[in-house]
């Protein structure tokens, strides 16, 4: 079970039902580190020790898909996961 977890914000705040959710799935004892979408972000992947990296897009996923292929340029030794409500028809032809 991943202890250290990134989680990179995309869209509105912290939806507190997500948040809700990602705390059940990975426990409440994990350590959840919350991030602005941004350079920064992907620097604190690279940097960072951490198991997971989950990518909250609660928009139409372009954004979150973007960033993760930046990323994983970074950082391949972790799993990269891609939450979103939605997807737009490029998003969906991107995959």
């Amino acid at each position: 079970m991943p202890s250290r977890v990134l989680i990179i914000q995309f869209g509105n705040e912290h939806e507190s039902r997500l948040n809700e959710l990602l705390r059940q799935c990975y426990g409440e004892a994990g350590e959840f580190i919350w991030f602005d979408a941004g350079d920064d972000a992907v620097i604190e992947l690279a940097v960072g020790t951490y198991d997971l990296a989950i990518f909250l897009d609660t928009e139409l996923g372009n954004q979150g898909l973007a960033s993760i292929h930046q990323a994983s340029t970074v950082n391949t030794k972790i799993p990269l996961i891609l939450i979103t409500h939605a997807a737009s028809p490029a998003f969906e032809a991107e995959i």
